[in-house]
């Protein structure tokens, strides 16, 4: 009996002494005065830090966006325009190389109409395509006009032989003499096949200064 009230007392004591230590402020200035846990418990931190990882097959997830589905029948890898023109892959499947260039030789002296005097009059030599390359889709068109005032393309409108028109996506001007200029028109096909020998019906060129011409059945390469 008196075993059991010494058991009891001395457990009473262990309790008051205990609540007493959580009754006492904890220092803010000194973050090491906070009192440890009681023997056989551990704060969250040392938890976690020594808490064994559970293994699994599974993989990570990544923080990145999840990737767009595939459009159901189209190989991802046809949506997307090679940096090469698909030359790469034109010749690995023995197909033709969907690039081409072509030079154009001066246009011929022939009979010209009421406009066309007009245009010839506006130039020393009129505006005519010299040089075209083509990407896939994509045509590089130079034109070449020679006259006394610097000649720069502000707007200019193509149109196929199907009717179509081609999205202009580029117009860049350079002097390079005196009387001589050139002008690069970059246009895409936005219809029909890709191919080569696809011809103009139709090329609209606008100056800054007014001047302006059509060029009529062009062919591409």
């Amino acid at each position: 009996m008196l075993r059991n009230l010494v058991v009891l007392m001395s457990a009473l004591v262990a309790m008051s002494s205990q609540a007493q230590d959580a009754s006492t402020p904890v220092d803010e200035a000194k973050p090491t005065s906070v009192a440890p846990p009681a023997e056989g418990e551990q704060s969250a931190v040392v938890l976690a830090s020594t808490a064994q990882p559970v293994e699994s097959d599974r993989p990570l997830s990544s923080p990145s966006a999840p990737a767009a589905k595939p459009v159901a029948g189209v190989d991802a890898s046809a949506r997307a325009e090679p940096d090469d023109c698909g030359m790469e892959q034109s010749l690995f499947d023995q197909k033709d190389v969907p690039v081409g260039l072509r030079i154009y030789p001066p246009p011929a002296t022939t009979a010209l109409t009421e406009l066309d005097q007009q245009q010839q009059d506006a130039w020393d030599v009129p505006p005519s395509v010299a040089t075209v390359g083509r990407c896939l889709r994509k045509y590089v068109i130079q034109v070449s006009s020679k006259s006394e005032v610097p000649w720069e393309v502000k707007e200019a409108k193509l149109v196929g032989s199907d009717g179509n028109l081609l999205q202009v996506t580029g117009i860049r001007p350079r002097k390079i003499s005196p009387n001589v200029s050139l002008n690069i028109i970059t246009a895409v096909r936005t219809e029909g096949a890709a191919g080569p020998n696809y011809m103009l019906r139709a090329i609209l060129l606008i100056g800054e200064d007014g001047r302006a011409i059509v060029l009529e059945n062009v062919e591409m390469p």
